[in-house]
């Protein structure tokens, strides 16, 4: 599953979302996320948060789940 968040760089928006994503009943290795947004700082910032709560749910780079950034 690929997903795209436009203003993924919003914290508390896009750290919600991506905590529900992890509980939803599909195949966690094929988790594939893309945060776009303006504000480098805030890509960077949600990025890490990102892969916390990846990595705490088990859904890590390891399991093939990956976060990738784009500052357009």
């Amino acid at each position: 599953m690929k997903i795209t968040f436009i203003g993924g760089g919003s914290l508390i928006f896009t750290q919600r979302l991506l905590a529900g994503l992890v509980f939803l009943p599909f195949p966690r290795e094929e988790i594939e996320v893309t945060l776009v947004d303006i504000n480098e700082k805030s890509l960077n910032y949600i990025e890490r948060i990102a892969r916390r709560i990846f990595s705490e749910k088990g859904v890590n780079e390891k399991n093939a789940g990956s976060i990738t950034k784009c500052n357009t």
